[in-house]
């Protein structure tokens, strides 16, 4: 997600981190998820994750709604 916020960042300035907009950690990942599953459990991943197509990626940041298709179209 680190990689994911400079390479936004970098698309358009005035794009608000996915990450800042809906904050999201192993530590509060608990609290947000139970009150909508009713059993919610953290399995570490030791690794990384590779993208191997552009297109969900792009999907994944234009949920946010916050870049502008000018943004979007740099990153």
């Amino acid at each position: 997600m680190a990689r994911l916020a400079e390479l936004t960042s970098q698309a358009d300035p005035e794009f608000a981190n996915i990450s800042e907009a809906r904050p999201f950690t192993t530590e509060n990942g608990d609290d947000q998820l139970s009150p909508y599953f009713k059993s919610v459990g953290c399995t570490p991943y030791e690794g990384g994750l590779d993208i191997t197509e552009r297109d969900p990626l792009v999907d994944y940041v234009r949920s946010a709604d916050r870049m502008s298709e000018d943004g979007l179209s740099r990153f």
